[in-house]
């Protein structure tokens, strides 16, 4: 298949290169491998978020599916996993309370209206506008710091989440963990398009004299660069996130999630 060609040609690159770059000097060479191994990182991220997503369309497109996923979501015990989620957060206020449940309700939404993939890359596109870009444009430089605290709660809250499935033996167990994983590498590499672009913009200030490289140099956790992506289109939820009830969760089941089937097929 082309993923299996992209990875391959992503694996292979480094070894092409060394053979063609022989003769150039040592400085050249370094540069150009290291840019190389930059290179195929990033194919081997797209590849791997693809394959990701494809699992997934096969997991959302499923009625019966979808169905069991929103009764298993309905009942995580979100009182509590809000509040250890806010408990982990340096600086937490009313408000992040308040995004959780919105969050948590607009998912449900999703789920409820058995809404296709693109629908679910868009709510994330929209989260990660509203709850990094917006946020980080209000004082300039600090988006690494509020991409911190966003990653940190959403990391939180996700891993809550699936430990709540797995201790109430929730039937769409697997559904939800394959969800979660394509969820998590499309929201790092939206924030690493992000940092990639604040970045770019800072060097391009600093040779035009606007000012420093100081925070060029400076110690980041996302490190490796990534495409910028396009803007988000803006998710409007139709329920309102004030007035969620999550009702008690029901006796554990012990049957097996019925997605297996039809992603090993």
């Amino acid at each position: 298949s082309l993923t299996q060609v992209i990875r391959k040609f992503a694996k292979q690159l480094d070894e092409w290169l060394k053979v063609a770059l022989y003769d150039l000097p040592e400085n050249l060479r370094n540069i150009k491998f290291e840019l190389s191994r930059r290179f195929s990182q990033i194919l081997r991220r797209q590849t791997s978020l693809n394959h990701l997503c494809q699992a997934s369309r096969t997991v959302i497109h499923s009625a019966d599916i979808t169905f069991q996923m929103l009764e298993d979501w309905r009942n995580v015990d979100l009182n509590s996993i809000t509040k250890q989620t806010l408990y982990t957060m340096e600086d937490s206020r009313e408000e992040h309370r308040k995004l959780i449940v919105q969050l948590y309700q607009e998912f449900d939404h999703l789920l409820e209206e058995q809404s296709p993939i693109e629908s679910y890359i868009e709510w994330l596109d929209s989260m990660v506008d509203r709850c990094v870009v917006k946020v980080a444009a209000k004082r300039q430089g600090s988006l690494k710091k509020v991409a911190q605290q966003f990653l940190l709660m959403w990391s939180c809250f996700g891993t809550r989440v699936i430990r709540d499935m797995t201790l109430h033996s929730a039937p769409s167990f697997g559904s939800f963990h394959l969800i979660h994983l394509m969820f998590d590498d499309y929201v790092l590499y939206l924030l690493e398009s992000l940092h990639c672009q604040e970045r770019a913009n800072e060097l391009m200030r600093a040779m035009k004299g606007e000012g420093s490289t100081a925070e060029i140099r400076e110690e980041i956790i996302l490190t490796e660069p990534a495409p910028p992506t396009p803007s988000p289109v803006p998710f409007s939820p139709a329920k309102s996130a004030t007035l969620v009830e999550v009702p008690s969760a029901p006796s554990p089941v012990s049957s097996q999630s019925p997605e297996y089937a039809s992603i090993a097929t």
